[in-house]
């Protein structure tokens, strides 16, 4: 199974010290692919993206402020039992200022 997402973020302007701040925008794509290895358990593969706009103070535009942020997410879920399952996944950095790495473990229950 495959999946995609577009997001489109636009925070509004706001005056801090006298100076009119509006941060860039951002615009995101995320892509992947999940695979059900065995009847009990899949992989996924995924690549997150967000493409910032400057921001600008008293409408001139800050240098650095903009660039592509970009993660590599990889994951893998395995069912325990009949209402149970088990999701680990790790998300690394591979553009941007953004965390090096996360890691996340879920379990959903199915009652």
């Amino acid at each position: 199974m495959y999946y995609g997402t577009i997001s489109y973020a636009d925070p509004h302007a706001r005056t801090i010290e006298s100076s009119r701040v509006d941060p860039g925008s951002t615009t995101g794509l995320r892509v992947g692919g999940i695979l059900a290895a065995t009847p009990e358990t899949s992989v996924s593969l995924g690549v997150n993206l967000g493409f910032v706009g400057n921001t600008r103070v008293d409408g001139q535009p800050v240098p650095g402020t903009d660039g592509v942020l970009g993660t590599l997410q990889i994951g893998l879920g395995a069912i325990v039992t009949r209402s149970v399952m088990l999701n680990l996944g790790g998300e690394f950095r591979f553009s941007g200022n953004v965390p090096n790495f996360r890691l996340s473990l879920g379990v959903p229950i199915r009652f």
